[in-house]
């Protein structure tokens, strides 16, 4: 494995108050985060995501509405 985060890639539409639904194993993988970190759940999320993307980490391929 690369070390890179596959997306598939699809049209979403943006949420006005930055609400999303995890999975329960997301969601457990981001307390267990937050906890460590000392971090509130919101900040550790906004941390990974923005981390993810400023260090190229996500991969994003073709989905669903490309073929």
């Amino acid at each position: 494995m690369d070390g890179k985060i596959y997306l598939p890639r699809r049209k979403i539409a943006r949420n006005s108050q930055g609400t999303i639904k995890l999975t329960p194993e997301a969601m457990n993988a981001l307390v267990e985060a937050a906890e460590e970190s000392g971090l509130s759940v919101r900040q550790a999320a906004s941390m990974i995501i923005t981390q993810a993307v400023q260090n190229n980490l996500i991969e994003y391929g073709a989905g669903e509405d490309d073929e």
